[in-house]
């Protein structure tokens, strides 16, 4: 499977902030079916709780949830339809907001009196497929938006993320990290 990563890019980002559309995984280069693990990090904060704009009330956090579930949709699809394990594609999903975490999990903590998201790897690399797809589905469904944004410990995980990606020679050159987030990080004012 070979997914053109400009164009998811600027499909899932048009979702995020203008309108909610279908997701189009592209598969081509079939006879050499080149599996891909993809890191998509995903922002949390309070913030994904406002509406897209003025004029459309649909919270952000709402879009990127329905975007995501339609990219592991697409991801199942193409995997049931591989019968080698090699060949499937993976996902593991980072949120961020807050402190960093290293258990991975969906965990807050409060400060201040505020409720903040840890940035933390909410499930590591795992295959979809048309049977278990509702497993990932179910890690994104539980997202509650809560705190500041920090892009900067989100983007540490995943490095490290997809450094532990399989490295055979499958999978060498198909690693890719999709970044989601709404605005400013809160570390770029520091």
């Amino acid at each position: 499977m070979k997914i053109y990563k400009k164009v998811i890019a600027c499909i899932l980002t048009l979702m995020m902030f203008f309108a909610q559309m279908p997701v189009n995984v592209f598969a081509a280069n079939q006879k050499n079916n080149i599996p891909l693990d993809i890191v998509l990090v995903l922002d949390v904060s309070g913030s994904m709780e406002d509406p897209i704009t003025s004029t459309d009330t649909t919270k952000r956090i709402t879009i990127l949830k329905d975007s995501i579930n339609q990219f592991i949709e697409e991801f199942a699809k193409n995997n049931s339809k591989q019968s080698d394990e090699k060949y499937q594609s993976r996902i593991s999903i980072i949120k961020f907001a807050g402190d960093k975490s290293d258990k991975v999990g969906n965990d807050t903590y409060t400060e201040n009196r505020y409720r903040y998201n840890y940035t933390q790897i909410m499930n590591d690399f795992f295959t979809a497929t048309n049977d278990n797809k509702a497993k990932l589905e179910d890690v994104v469904n539980s997202i509650s938006p809560a705190g500041a944004t920090r892009s900067d410990f989100a983007m540490e995980l995943a490095l490290k993320q997809i450094n532990q990606s399989k490295n055979d020679e499958s999978r060498k050159d198909a690693k890719r990290i999709v970044f989601f987030c709404n605005g400013w990080s809160a570390n770029d004012f520091e």
